[in-house]
This record gives structure tokens, sequence and C-alpha cells, in this order.
């Protein structure tokens, strides 16, 4: 690709100013319904979604020859943003932060708003509520150590907890955290809490987002079946979950990967790299929040449950038996597009009511 072949589509107070941003410019315009983008929009807000930005990841692999995380579009949110972290003298795969603290909003003041990832690992589930902050509130993802290269995933919730708190205490004073955790990353985001209170250093707020207390009880899910209904299924992968229950671990990653590119779920930019660290990061994550007890906090949790979500009348329950202080808000939407571009801004009303404002809650 070189710059004479770039088209010009561009808005004049946007204009890229860099070879760089003009590069990242067409890529982004290949993966965004629109004919224009300007290199201060968001690529969300502009009208990317998930699929595209792993496209748009594995293009700027491509380009640049760089170890580009997925997370960076979460962090590089604009054109500008990610033209910066790729002309910078660091490599992308590694800009500065701790393993896990991917940053989302840079804020010039207190608090400090950190989103745990939910079972699959990563944090672009939150990009959303994260837009939909106030501008002055610094917000942090957490995202998990399997996903990075190399590394060992965590395989329960307490030792998750514990790290990511020892990376978040080198950035933030534990009393200005607001925790929030979607699903999964709810459970994770409360023993976070629960240690902070133990430690003498509760944090300034904590939400739970359609997370349901795990039954113990429950049988194991098999490791096929677990990843058709969080990968395959939430895809729309046209799927034998009998056939993949007989594939070994690596060939169950390959099928997954070749069903997902041959029926246009999955980018052929996702690698077999990543897709292999979700297929191992989702049954260790299921069967860590499997086991998981809530343990007591003394601390108000605000409780988001979805209408047609997973949080029934048992988990409300458990919630409150170890949290006295928990607070239920009831809002529109079920458990897979509880962050979707048209139901976060009633999660973001609930959250900003509680933490910035007033709110209402039963």
């Amino acid at each position: 690709m070189s710059l004479r072949d770039l088209p010009v589509r561009i808005r004049d107070s946007d204009e890229p100013r860099t070879p760089t941003e003009l590069l990242l410019q067409s890529i982004w315009l290949a993966h965004l319904p629109g004919n224009s983008v300007g290199v201060h929009e968001d690529f969300f807000a502009a009208g990317g979604n998930s699929l595209g930005a792993v496209r748009v990841v594995g293009a700027v692999r491509r380009q640049w020859e760089v170890r580009l995380p997925l997370s960076a579009l979460a962090q590089g949110h604009t054109i500008a943003r990610l033209a910066a972290l790729l002309d910078g003298e660091q490599d992308p795969a590694e800009t500065g932060q701790p393993s896990c603290l991917v940053p989302l909003q840079t804020g010039t003041g207190s608090p400090t708003v950190v989103f745990v990832h939910p079972l699959g690992g990563g944090v672009l589930w939150y990009r959303f509520l994260a837009r939909m902050l106030p501008q002055d509130v610094r917000c942090l993802g957490v995202q998990a150590l399997g996903l990075r290269p190399e590394a060992e995933p965590h395989r329960d919730i307490p030792s998750m907890a514990e790290h990511y708190l020892k990376e978040l205490s080198s950035v933030c004073p534990p009393g200005e955290l607001l925790l929030v955790g979607y699903s999964f990353g709810g459970l994770v985001a409360y023993e976070m809490a629960h240690r902070l209170e133990r430690e003498g250093s509760p944090p300034r707020g904590v939400a739970v987002l359609d997370a349901a207390v795990p039954d113990g009880d429950a049988p194991t899910t098999g490791r096929a079946r677990l990843l058709w209904s969080l990968v395959g299924h939430a895809l729309g992968l046209d799927l034998d979950v009998e056939e993949l229950a007989s594939l070994p671990a690596e060939q169950l990653t390959e099928r997954l990967l070749k069903a997902g590119i041959e029926q246009g779920a999955l980018p052929e930019e996702l690698g077999r790299e990543q897709l292999a660290r979700l297929v191992e990061i989702y049954p260790v994550n299921a069967e860590a929040e499997r086991v998981y007890r809530l343990p007591s906090y003394d601390g108000p949790v605000d409780l988001v449950r979805a209408a047609g979500g997973r949080v029934d009348e048992r988990s409300v329950a458990a919630w409150r038996s170890a949290c006295p202080g928990t607070r239920v808000h009831d809002v529109t939407g079920d458990h897979l597009d509880l962050l979707s571009r048209e139901n976060a801004p009633a999660v973001m009303a609930v959250l900003g009511a509680v933490w910035f404002g007033s709110g209402d809650a039963r």
C-alpha cells in the first residue's frame, strides 16, 4: 500500500497530519460503515464493532510488522491515539503499563474506574461504557494475564484478584477505585473489594453487572460444550457439539477457527495463537467461577440486573447474604447484549447516578 493509493474521504477539520494517520485512516475506512472518519473520532462511535476491531488490529500488524495486542484498539480508540502509539519508541505490545492494565481513558482527577474482564479475558466488552464516563475520570481495563504470550492463566478468582490489585496499587490508591465487572468479571471485582476491605482500604464503589452467583453443586461443563456455548453459539456458528467433544484441544482450536472463517464470523487476522488462548482461558475461568464462594463484604455493592439476564432470585439472595449492602438495579436487555451500544446507556445511567449523583435502588 502506498500513500498515493489512499482515498481522501475526510472532513477538513479532522484531517490526518502524518503518514501513519493517513495509512490508519485507510485501514479504518475499510472496516467502518461510513465513507469518512476523522483522526479524533472514536472507532466504535463511528460504527465499528468488535470483529471490525480484530480486523483493524490484524491489518495494522501486517502493515507495521508489530506485535499489537487486541486491546490496543480499546486503548488507542482514535486514529490519532493509535498513531501516537505506533510512532512511539515503545513496542505497542509493551505499552509501559503493568501487564494486565489497559488505559481506556486518561482523566485528570479521581476517582479511577476499573473494568474487570469477563470470562473471555478481554476488555472490549466495556468500550461503550468507557466512552460515557465524565472526561475527567480516569479509566482502566483489567484483561486476563493468560491473554499475553507465554503467560499462564490464573486458575482461581482469589489469585486473579490478588494479582490485579498488586498491579493497580502501583498506579492508583485503593480508596479511589470504582470497581466494575460484567458477569464473571463481577465476581472478580467483588473479590478485589473484599480483599481491599480486609486490608483496611475499601474501594470507593463496586458494581457487578448481571453477575450470577455460581452454584458449586452444578456439574462441570465439558470443554467442547462450553466453548460452543461461549464462542460458537455467540458467533452463530453451525457446529456439531458432539463432534467437537470428540476432538483434542489442539484440533478443537483449528475446528473453531476454520468454521469461524468459513462462515464469515471470524476474520483470518484473529490467528490461531489468539484463538488458542481463548480456548484455554474459557474453561479455566469457567471452572474458577463454578467453585467460587462469595466472601463477606460490609460495603455497598450495586448489582445491575438485565431483564432477560442470568441473575435470578436465588442469586439476589446469595448476594445479599454475603453483602447486606447489595442494591439491585433493574435495566433492559439480556445477558449478552447488556453492554451493547443500545443498552450501555441504561447501565451507565445507573452507575452515574449512584457514583456521581443520586440514584434509586431497591
